[in-house]
C-alpha cells in the first residue's frame, strides 16, 4: 500500500553550482498571429465539478490497480485536497482573469492556442509561461479550464500561453507527437512580442506529460527560457512504451516513418538521452504512484542531468498520481517559486532532490 501523499521533505543533493544562462534562440520558421479573441469562461457549479473529479479519480484508481498493482488513496482523501465551495467559486468567477483564443501560422499551417491573463493588464508586459499540454490529438486538448485556468500563475503576475499543436481543435496539419509540431511551440514563443501583455525577455516553459517531452525538445532546439518545469515528464519513450504497449499503436498512427525508424525517432524524443542539450534550469515534478510514466523514469532522467552537470531539481511525491492531484497546491507553488528564482538573467542554478 502506498503512503498517503504529502508535502515533500528535502534531501540536499547539490554539486557544483552551474550558471543558468539564456540560450540564443535558433532561427525559427516564420510565424504570424492571425487571431486573439475572447473565449467563454464557463465552469460547472461546485457539485458538478466534484462529480467530475470523482469519476476521473475512479478511472485512475481502477487502471492503476488492475494494470500495475498501484493503490491510490480513496476519493475522500482527494476531496480534502480540493478547493471547498467558497474557494472554488472565487477561483472560477473570472472576475480578475480572462482567457483568449489564439490562432497563428506555424510553418504555413493554421494552429490554435490559448492565452490566460489578468484583466486590466493593458500594455504592461508580464513574464510569460509557455504551457505545453499533454495528450495527443483531441485528448487532453486545451480549454479555458485547463490547469484550473492557471489561477495561481495569473495571481503571481504571469501570463500563460499554450499551443494545441497542429492538427488539433480545428487546426491544420498533423500532430506528430514531437515531430514538426515542436515548431508550433517555437513559433508561439517567436510571436510573444506581438502579444501586448507578454514580456518576451522573461520566458518560462511548463509541460505536463507529453508536454514535458515537448518542453525539453523546444529547449534543446533553442527556445530561450530562463527556467522550465515539467510534471510527469516523458523522458524515455521506448522504456515507457515497454510498460504500456498501447503507445506503440499511437506512435505508428502519428509519428511519420515510425515503422521503419522507431529506435531513432523514440530516442530523439527522449531527453534522458541528450541531457547536455538542456541548459535552462529544469524542475522535475513526479508522482510516486504515476502509472502513466513510472517515477523511475524521472529518477533516471535526473541522474542523467546530474551526470551532464545541468541545473535541475527533482521533487517526488509518494503515493500521488500523474497530475499530482493530491499535491496540486504544492505542485504549483514549487513551479512558481522556481520561475521566480530564475527571473533575473544569470540567476544561479541548483541541483537537488525532494522525496516525500
Amino acid at each position: 500500500m502506498h503512503p498517503m501523499p504529502g508535502p515533500p521533505a528535502t534531501l540536499d543533493a547539490r554539486h557544483a553550482k552551474p550558471t543558468a544562462r539564456r540560450v540564443a534562440r535558433s532561427a525559427a520558421p516564420k510565424a504570424q498571429l492571425l487571431a486573439n479573441e475572447p473565449c467563454e469562461w464557463q465552469w460547472p457549479d461546485h457539485d458538478h465539478w466534484l462529480a467530475e473529479q470523482a469519476r476521473a479519480h475512479a478511472a485512475e484508481v481502477h487502471t492503476a490497480a488492475e494494470r500495475f498493482g498501484i493503490r491510490l488513496p480513496p476519493f475522500d482523501a482527494l476531496r480534502a485536497a480540493l478547493p471547498a465551495r467558497a474557494e472554488y467559486e472565487h477561483r472560477t468567477a473570472g472576475a480578475g482573469h480572462e482567457c483568449r483564443r489564439l490562432e497563428y501560422l506555424s510553418d504555413g499551417l493554421r494552429v490554435k492556442g490559448y492565452l490566460w491573463k489578468s484583466r486590466g493588464t493593458g500594455a504592461r508586459r508580464r513574464p510569460v509561461v509557455v504551457y505545453n499540454r499533454g495528450g495527443c490529438g483531441e485528448y487532453a486538448r486545451l480549454t479555458p479550464r485547463t490547469r484550473e485556468g492557471f489561477f495561481d500563475f495569473l495571481d503571481a503576475g504571469f501570463v500563460v500561453v499554450g499551443s494545441q499543436y497542429r492538427g488539433n481543435d480545428g487546426g491544420e496539419g498533423r500532430d506528430e507527437i514531437g515531430g514538426a509540431d515542436v515548431n508550433d511551440v517555437i513559433n508561439l514563443v517567436a510571436l510573444l512580442p506581438r502579444i501586448d501583455c507578454a514580456d518576451p525577455g522573461h520566458v518560462f516553459v511548463l509541460g505536463d506529460s507529453r508536454g514535458g517531452m515537448m518542453t525539453c525538445m523546444a529547449l534543446a532546439r533553442g527556445v530561450a527560457a530562463r527556467a522550465a518545469a515539467t510534471v510527469g515528464c516523458e523522458s524515455d519513450l521506448a522504456l515507457n512504451a515497454m510498460r504500456r504497449p498501447e503507445l506503440f499503436r499511437i506512435y505508428v498512427e502519428r509519428v511519420p516513418g515510425f515503422m521503419h525508424h522507431a529506435p531513432g525517432l523514440l530516442r530523439e524524443r527522449s531527453a534522458r538521452h541528450w541531457p547536455e542539450r538542456l541548459r535552462s534550469p529544469l524542475l522535475l515534478l513526479h508522482g510516486g504512484a504515476d502509472w502513466r510514466v513510472d517515477a523511475a523514469e524521472a529518477i533516471d532522467f535526473a541522474a542523467a542531468l546530474h551526470a551532464a552537470r545541468r541545473p535541475f531539481q527533482l521533487s517526488l511525491f509518494a503515493g500521488d498520481d500523474h497530475a499530482l492531484s493530491f499535491n496540486w497546491r504544492e505542485r504549483d507553488r514549487q513551479t512558481i517559486d522556481w520561475f521566480r528564482r530564475h527571473m533575473d538573467a544569470g540567476a544561479p542554478g541548483n541541483t537537488g532532490t525532494r522525496i516525500a
